[in-house]
């Protein structure tokens, strides 16, 4: 140090200089803000420039260069004590930071909160005036999800989309998928089903003020469905020896349809195409499918039993009674079957006693033996193919007998 003064006749008396002094601070008193905080992406370490830089100073303002040992951990100002700052953040990794040289720096510090809400960042230690940094406002990235739930073709379906996000921003939808198998509306995501396949949709939500751009991608599996009803429609009888056409209804798509025996059964039933056939009378099991396609499933019909009945036949008298029959007088009847096959007589009995009998000698010669009724039954008893028949033939024996023809 020097010192001088005044002397005499305008001049100025000094002293010699001094020995060296060296300055300190005092002890530690308070903490001052040197490098404010900047917000950053919720939840992420505040990058370079960004993070906060502390002093510790003297109560004379000076810096404790000196301090490497004051510890300060930093916390989100509740607004209870900060007027500034809102509830809900807080802070994570490195919050607590020693002193170098009188400095703090927190570098490795996160700061978590609702996007665009005011907070701020309160340094503090023990013994030292704490200090509070400025207000902070916090952005994230847009939490976005998308799905679609697995979905049976239907000519023109729609689906909903299922999307939740946490940002005010507005959400668009795009398809780079076919359009033979979906379209898709941009501003809801609702697909319209046109094919069965995989439907890509990817969601963008806009970035705001806080909010920054997310997109995620979704894919609707839109799968085969299930056909209409399908049933047979052709009859369930048919007669021996006739062919039935089988036909069917109903199903979905464009696959073909096929018929198939579930069983031959007693009928012993043949398909050929879609025409049956059987090798007797009896009943067969039958069915149909329509094989699947591009949108649909192949699908079977209920099972059908078909009952094969015995061919009808007619039997018809083709002799002519005696016009005028007198007992003692005879008759050879002579009936045949539409079927070709031979034909045997009988004698019915009836309450008024039996007027004729078979000749002992010449089969199917009848003699006439009282007055009363006649009555002749023409039978063809049936085969494998055809049913049982049978015709009456009266004659009044003692009266003249008539005709009548159609």
């Amino acid at each position: 140090l020097n010192f001088t003064a005044p002397g005499a006749n305008s001049t100025v008396i000094s002293s010699p200089v001094s020995n060296a002094i060296t300055l300190t601070h005092a002890a530690p008193y308070r903490l001052v803000v040197l490098s404010q905080p900047v917000g950053g992406i919720s939840g992420d370490i505040l990058p370079a420039n960004r993070y906060p830089v502390l002093q510790v100073r003297d109560r004379f303002g000076n810096a404790a260069t000196s301090d490497n040992s004051t510890q300060v951990t930093v916390a989100v100002c509740p607004l209870a004590t900060c007027a500034g700052s809102g509830n809900g953040g807080s802070v994570a990794a490195t919050t607590s930071v020693t002193a170098v040289g009188g400095q703090v720096t927190f570098n490795n510090l996160s700061v978590a909160g609702t996007p665009g809400v005011n907070y701020q960042l309160r340094f503090t230690s023990p013994g030292l005036m704490s200090a509070t940094a400025a207000a902070i406002q916090l952005t994230k990235v847009a939490d976005l999800t998308l799905s679609y739930p697995d979905t049976n073709y239907s000519p023109t379906g729609l689906v909903a989309a299922v999307m939740q996000t946490d940002s005010p921003g507005a959400v668009t939808y795009s398809t780079t998928s076919a359009s033979t198998v979906c379209t898709l509306n941009s501003s809801t995501g609702a697909v319209t089903i046109k094919g069965v396949g995989n439907c890509v949709v990817n969601a963008t939500v806009a970035g705001t003020t806080y909010y920054i751009t997310n997109s995620t991608v979704a894919t609707l599996r839109i799968l085969k469905a299930a056909q209409a009803a399908f049933t047979l429609t052709n009859a369930s009888a048919t007669n021996f020896m006739q062919a039935l056409t089988v036909a069917s209804t109903g199903g979905s798509g464009t696959g073909a349809v096929t018929y198939s025996i579930v069983s031959s059964g007693t009928a012993r039933c043949r398909l050929a195409a879609a025409v049956l056939t059987a090798s007797s009378n009896g009943t067969c099991t039958i069915r149909a499918t329509k094989a699947g396609s591009t949108n649909y499933n192949p699908i079977t019909s209920a099972n059908q039993t078909v009952t094969v009945n015995l061919e009808e036949q007619t039997v018809a008298f083709t002799s002519t009674a005696p016009m005028y029959p007198v007992v003692g007088g005879s008759y050879t009847p002579v009936a045949t079957a539409t079927s070709g096959l031979a034909v045997t007589y009988s004698i019915a009995s009836n309450n008024s006693g039996v007027a004729c009998s078979f000749d002992s000698a010449i089969p199917d010669k009848i003699n006439f033996v009282a007055t009363g009724l006649c009555e002749i039954v023409a039978t063809q008893a049936g085969s494998s193919r055809y049913a049982f028949a049978s015709v009456r033939q009266m004659i009044r024996v003692g009266l003249l007998n008539q005709t009548i023809t159609f």
